[in-house]
Protein backbone atom coordinates (compact mmCIF):
# COMPACT_ATOMS: atom_id res chain seq x y z
CA UNK A 1 0.00 0.00 0.00
CA UNK A 2 1.51 3.28 -1.14
CA UNK A 3 1.90 5.98 1.95
CA UNK A 4 3.63 9.63 1.20
CA UNK A 5 5.55 11.69 3.23
CA UNK A 6 2.58 13.73 4.00
CA UNK A 7 0.01 10.70 5.41
CA UNK A 8 1.56 10.97 8.86
CA UNK A 9 0.62 15.05 9.08
CA UNK A 10 -2.69 14.43 7.33
CA UNK A 11 -3.65 11.81 10.21
CA UNK A 12 -2.79 13.93 12.66
CA UNK A 13 -5.00 16.83 11.30
CA UNK A 14 -7.79 14.37 10.65
CA UNK A 15 -7.93 12.22 13.86
CA UNK A 16 -8.07 16.48 15.46
CA UNK A 17 -11.98 16.49 14.28
CA UNK A 18 -14.30 14.60 16.01
CA UNK A 19 -17.29 12.82 15.01
CA UNK A 20 -19.90 15.60 15.89
CA UNK A 21 -18.04 18.22 14.30
CA UNK A 22 -19.39 21.27 11.64
CA UNK A 23 -16.53 21.75 9.83
CA UNK A 24 -15.37 24.26 7.14
CA UNK A 25 -12.01 25.31 5.35
CA UNK A 26 -11.14 28.67 3.28
CA UNK A 27 -9.80 29.07 -0.12
CA UNK A 28 -6.86 27.32 -1.12
CA UNK A 29 -7.24 24.33 1.65
CA UNK A 30 -6.97 21.32 -0.12
CA UNK A 31 -4.62 20.02 2.45
CA UNK A 32 -7.52 20.15 5.26
CA UNK A 33 -10.33 19.17 2.88
CA UNK A 34 -8.22 15.45 2.60
CA UNK A 35 -8.02 15.46 6.23
CA UNK A 36 -12.17 16.13 6.30
CA UNK A 37 -12.72 13.29 3.98
CA UNK A 38 -10.41 11.31 6.06
CA UNK A 39 -11.64 11.87 9.33
CA UNK A 40 -15.17 11.08 7.65
CA UNK A 41 -14.04 7.98 5.76
CA UNK A 42 -12.60 6.89 9.42
CA UNK A 43 -13.50 7.82 12.89
CA UNK A 44 -15.63 11.02 12.13
CA UNK A 45 -18.94 9.63 9.78
CA UNK A 46 -20.72 11.76 11.42
CA UNK A 47 -18.77 15.23 10.73
CA UNK A 48 -20.87 17.49 8.61
CA UNK A 49 -18.33 19.37 5.90
CA UNK A 50 -19.09 23.28 4.65
CA UNK A 51 -16.61 23.56 1.48
CA UNK A 52 -15.80 27.15 0.55
CA UNK A 53 -18.12 26.51 -2.58
CA UNK A 54 -20.89 26.09 -0.68
CA UNK A 55 -20.64 22.03 -1.07
CA UNK A 56 -21.85 20.07 2.22
CA UNK A 57 -19.96 16.92 1.95
CA UNK A 58 -18.60 16.79 -1.41
CA UNK A 59 -17.05 13.77 -2.80
CA UNK A 60 -15.19 13.09 -5.70
CA UNK A 61 -13.75 10.52 -8.04
CA UNK A 62 -10.13 11.70 -7.65
CA UNK A 63 -8.37 13.83 -5.40
CA UNK A 64 -9.17 17.53 -6.86
CA UNK A 65 -5.99 20.09 -7.59
CA UNK A 66 -8.03 22.91 -5.22
CA UNK A 67 -10.56 23.31 -2.77
CA UNK A 68 -12.84 24.98 -5.49
CA UNK A 69 -12.92 23.12 -7.95
CA UNK A 70 -16.35 21.54 -10.09
CA UNK A 71 -15.25 18.45 -9.28
CA UNK A 72 -16.59 19.27 -5.65
CA UNK A 73 -19.94 20.07 -6.78
CA UNK A 74 -21.07 16.24 -6.23
CA UNK A 75 -22.58 17.00 -2.56
CA UNK A 76 -25.13 16.00 -0.08
CA UNK A 77 -26.57 19.81 -0.60
CA UNK A 78 -25.21 23.34 -1.15
CA UNK A 79 -25.06 26.13 1.52
CA UNK A 80 -24.54 30.02 0.81
CA UNK A 81 -21.22 31.55 1.63
CA UNK A 82 -23.07 34.32 3.66
CA UNK A 83 -25.00 31.29 5.19
CA UNK A 84 -21.57 29.80 6.32
CA UNK A 85 -20.38 33.03 7.97
CA UNK A 86 -23.51 33.60 9.78
CA UNK A 87 -23.34 30.37 11.26
CA UNK A 88 -19.87 30.87 12.44
CA UNK A 89 -21.22 34.10 14.10
CA UNK A 90 -23.72 32.55 15.82
CA UNK A 91 -20.86 29.79 17.25
CA UNK A 92 -22.14 27.23 15.34
CA UNK A 93 -18.65 25.90 13.09
CA UNK A 94 -16.45 23.77 15.19
CA UNK A 95 -13.88 23.57 13.51
CA UNK A 96 -11.52 25.30 10.84
CA UNK A 97 -7.75 24.66 9.81
CA UNK A 98 -6.06 28.05 8.49
CA UNK A 99 -2.83 27.95 6.76
CA UNK A 100 -0.24 30.92 7.13
CA UNK A 101 3.24 31.50 5.27
CA UNK A 102 4.37 32.82 9.04
CA UNK A 103 3.88 31.66 12.80
CA UNK A 104 4.88 33.48 15.60
CA UNK A 105 5.48 32.14 19.30
CA UNK A 106 1.59 33.35 20.26
CA UNK A 107 -0.42 31.85 17.40
CA UNK A 108 -0.65 34.62 15.31
CA UNK A 109 -0.21 34.32 11.49
CA UNK A 110 0.44 36.16 8.23
CA UNK A 111 -0.73 36.20 4.97
CA UNK A 112 -0.14 40.05 4.24
CA UNK A 113 3.48 40.58 3.23
CA UNK A 114 6.78 39.78 4.57
CA UNK A 115 9.23 43.18 5.30
CA UNK A 116 11.14 42.05 2.66
CA UNK A 117 8.40 43.39 0.29
CA UNK A 118 6.92 39.72 -0.78
CA UNK A 119 3.40 39.97 -0.69
CA UNK A 120 1.67 37.12 -0.16
CA UNK A 121 -2.07 35.13 -1.12
CA UNK A 122 -4.08 37.78 0.99
CA UNK A 123 -6.86 36.91 4.07
CA UNK A 124 -9.74 36.11 2.44
CA UNK A 125 -11.90 36.12 5.50
CA UNK A 126 -9.20 34.33 8.08
CA UNK A 127 -9.30 37.60 10.21
CA UNK A 128 -12.65 37.07 11.12
CA UNK A 129 -13.55 33.31 10.99
CA UNK A 130 -10.86 32.60 13.11
CA UNK A 131 -12.36 34.76 16.13
CA UNK A 132 -15.81 32.95 15.43
CA UNK A 133 -15.29 29.35 14.78
CA UNK A 134 -15.36 27.50 18.22
CA UNK A 135 -11.81 25.42 17.00
CA UNK A 136 -9.09 26.93 14.84
CA UNK A 137 -5.98 24.81 14.41
CA UNK A 138 -3.07 26.32 12.15
CA UNK A 139 -1.22 23.79 9.78
CA UNK A 140 1.95 24.21 7.92
CA UNK A 141 3.55 21.90 5.33
CA UNK A 142 6.76 23.66 5.99
CA UNK A 143 8.82 23.39 9.38
CA UNK A 144 11.32 26.34 9.33
CA UNK A 145 12.89 29.04 11.33
CA UNK A 146 11.58 31.06 8.25
CA UNK A 147 7.79 29.61 9.14
CA UNK A 148 7.78 29.83 12.95
CA UNK A 149 9.27 32.87 13.84
CA UNK A 150 9.02 34.93 17.38
CA UNK A 151 6.67 37.56 15.65
CA UNK A 152 4.94 37.70 12.30
CA UNK A 153 5.68 40.27 9.90
CA UNK A 154 2.17 41.70 9.94
CA UNK A 155 -0.62 40.60 12.00
CA UNK A 156 -3.28 38.65 9.62
CA UNK A 157 -5.04 36.55 12.18
CA UNK A 158 -4.58 36.06 16.03
CA UNK A 159 -6.44 34.05 18.63
CA UNK A 160 -9.06 34.72 21.09
CA UNK A 161 -8.05 36.61 23.90
CA UNK A 162 -6.58 34.42 26.13
CA UNK A 163 -6.64 31.34 24.11
CA UNK A 164 -3.49 28.58 23.36
CA UNK A 165 -2.98 27.75 19.71
CA UNK A 166 -2.45 24.38 17.98
CA UNK A 167 -0.34 24.45 14.94
CA UNK A 168 0.37 21.12 12.99
CA UNK A 169 3.41 20.41 10.94
CA UNK A 170 5.29 17.60 9.18
CA UNK A 171 7.15 17.51 12.09
CA UNK A 172 5.37 18.32 15.49
CA UNK A 173 2.28 19.27 17.02
CA UNK A 174 2.55 22.89 18.64
CA UNK A 175 0.50 24.23 21.62
CA UNK A 176 1.58 28.29 21.00
CA UNK A 177 0.01 30.26 24.61
CA UNK A 178 0.74 34.01 25.56
CA UNK A 179 2.97 32.79 28.57
CA UNK A 180 5.52 30.53 26.14
CA UNK A 181 5.10 27.95 23.22
CA UNK A 182 5.64 23.94 23.79
CA UNK A 183 5.81 20.88 21.91
CA UNK A 184 2.24 19.26 22.54
CA UNK A 185 3.80 16.01 20.54
CA UNK A 186 5.88 14.56 17.47
CA UNK A 187 4.87 13.31 14.66
CA UNK A 188 6.78 9.80 13.81
CA UNK A 189 10.55 10.31 12.75
CA UNK A 190 10.94 13.35 14.34
CA UNK A 191 12.52 14.85 17.64
CA UNK A 192 11.82 16.95 20.10
CA UNK A 193 15.86 19.07 19.16
CA UNK A 194 15.33 18.46 15.41
CA UNK A 195 11.70 20.49 16.21
CA UNK A 196 13.51 23.06 18.19
CA UNK A 197 16.12 23.51 15.62
CA UNK A 198 13.63 24.46 13.21
CA UNK A 199 11.34 26.52 15.17
CA UNK A 200 12.39 30.72 15.35
CA UNK A 201 11.43 30.61 19.21
CA UNK A 202 11.86 28.61 22.58
CA UNK A 203 10.05 25.43 22.87
CA UNK A 204 9.38 23.55 25.97
CA UNK A 205 8.16 19.90 26.47
CA UNK A 206 7.69 17.19 28.59
CA UNK A 207 10.71 14.28 28.95
CA UNK A 208 8.15 11.71 27.95
CA UNK A 209 6.25 13.46 25.33
CA UNK A 210 4.14 11.75 22.83
CA UNK A 211 4.85 10.48 19.28
CA UNK A 212 1.69 10.40 17.65
CA UNK A 213 0.46 6.87 16.17
CA UNK A 214 2.07 6.47 12.17
CA UNK A 215 -1.20 6.44 9.57
CA UNK A 216 -2.80 3.39 10.35
CA UNK A 217 -4.06 0.15 7.68
CA UNK A 218 -7.62 1.92 7.81
CA UNK A 219 -6.32 5.28 7.59
CA UNK A 220 -4.14 4.01 4.50
CA UNK A 221 -6.61 2.50 2.90
CA UNK A 222 -8.94 5.60 3.13
CA UNK A 223 -6.39 7.66 1.66
CA UNK A 224 -5.57 4.93 -1.33
CA UNK A 225 -9.61 5.38 -1.97
CA UNK A 226 -9.54 9.52 -1.36
CA UNK A 227 -6.64 10.23 -3.26
CA UNK A 228 -6.30 6.76 -6.06
CA UNK A 229 -3.62 8.87 -8.22
CA UNK A 230 -1.35 10.26 -5.05
CA UNK A 231 -1.88 13.56 -5.97
CA UNK A 232 -1.83 14.91 -1.84
CA UNK A 233 2.70 13.75 -2.80
CA UNK A 234 2.55 17.13 -4.17
CA UNK A 235 2.31 18.77 -0.54
CA UNK A 236 5.82 17.96 0.57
Amino acid sequence: MTSFPIDPMLCAMARFIRNDDIVTTGVASDLPMLAVALAKATHAPGLVYFNCVGAVNPTWEFFPNSSVEPDLLPAEAFIRLEEIWEMASRGRIDLMFFGAIQIDARGRTNLHRLHTGTKLPGIAGASTMRRKVKRAILYSTRHTTTTFVPRVDVVTTTPRPGDSALAITPAAVLCLEPNGARIESLLPNSSAEKVQRQTGFELSWNNQIETLPPPSTRELTALQQLDPKGSRKRFL
